[in-house]
């Protein structure tokens, strides 16, 4: 990578979104980034995603109110670098705190489970992997899924301010990041990258936190597809062959939360995606299906969550 590979040429212009709901969060990832969110706390979310593409690079950046627990997916022929821009407490990447010296590189195809603390804000930036790689000291992206890489503090400081200034720029009237923007962002990552230096991974009496998290969830939704209903937290550590208190050990690690409230909410988003769908149904029966028998306390929690009461979602898909 140099700075030639930056230089301007014709592209989209940047995308600004205002969100209220997490669900949308998946629609507006650009550059074959899969980006899911679960809403781990019953208050208003708001959130900004912007996607502002660059001549090699897509830059695109997330704020939101409320902590969330997201599942990145990187395609198989992009990079991924995660740079917090402007954390309230550390991120976590795979059960891994983000210090305030490390951002993230992501091996094409792999997966992340992410827990992004409130007013947290975050830059994800994707391109070719031989573009990441050509600038890097620490090998190839494909030897590791994640790399956790720990820079010169001002080294990560410019990169962070670089980031700043291109959204700044995608901001102003017309949208266009301005070359000496881009080379300076195209600077400031070859740097991080050249000088950035692997963090050691912890070592986990068991399977890794997000590993064991990843196994829980695909259990959880069989047996929810399979049976209609959520499965025990006794069966879920029972499937994924750990003590229940070694499961939610492991998810309060990945998302800070135990198990029963995170699949909670998680159905709680399956049932409003569902509402909102234009084959919506009613809302009885996505309910049902979602594994919530007591309608009353379905409609209680659903409004916690949301500010809204189901039905008011179905009417306004409507």
């Amino acid at each position: 990578m140099n700075n030639q590979a930056f230089s301007p040429s014709d592209r989209q212009a940047p995308i600004v979104s205002d969100i209220h709901d997490p669900n949308e969060l998946s629609t507006l990832a650009k550059d074959g980034i899969h980006f899911q969110c679960v809403q781990l706390e019953a208050r208003a979310f708001t959130a900004q995603w912007m996607a502002i593409p660059l001549s090699r690079l897509y830059v695109q950046i997330v704020s939101h109110s409320v902590s969330t627990a997201c599942r990145v997916r990187v395609p198989a022929d992009r990079a991924l670098v995660v740079i917090p821009l402007r954390p309230a407490s550390p991120a976590r990447w795979n059960s891994r705190e983000l210090s305030a010296q490390e951002f993230l590189v992501c091996a094409p195809g792999s997966e992340a489970y992410a827990f992004e603390p409130p007013g947290a804000v975050t830059a994800l930036l994707s391109g070719a992997p031989e573009l990441i790689d050509r600038a890097s000291a620490s090998g190839d992206t494909a030897t590791e899924p994640l790399r956790f890489l720990r820079a010169q503090i001002d080294d990560l400081r410019r990169l962070q301010q670089a980031l700043v200034d291109v959204r700044r720029d995608a901001s102003l009237g017309g949208g266009a990041v301005r070359p000496v923007t881009e080379a300076a962002l195209a600077a400031a990552l070859v740097a991080c990258l050249r000088c950035g230096r692997p963090t050691p991974a912890p070592v986990w009496s068991i399977a890794a936190p997000h590993e064991i998290v990843h196994r829980a969830e695909s259990s959880f939704r069989r047996h929810l597809a399979d049976h209609g209903e959520p499965p025990s937290i006794t069966f879920l550590a029972g499937r994924v062959g750990i003590s229940e208190r070694a499961l939610r050990n492991a998810f309060h690690d990945a998302y800070d939360i135990g198990p029963k409230r995170y699949f909670r909410f998680w159905r709680l988003h399956r049932a409003r995606a569902a509402l909102r769908a234009p084959e919506h149904s009613t809302v009885t029966s996505v309910a049902m299906l979602n594994g919530f028998y007591e309608l009353g306390r379905f409609a209680v929690q659903y409004r916690e969550l949301f500010g809204e009461v189901p039905s008011r979602t179905l009417v306004r898909a409507s």
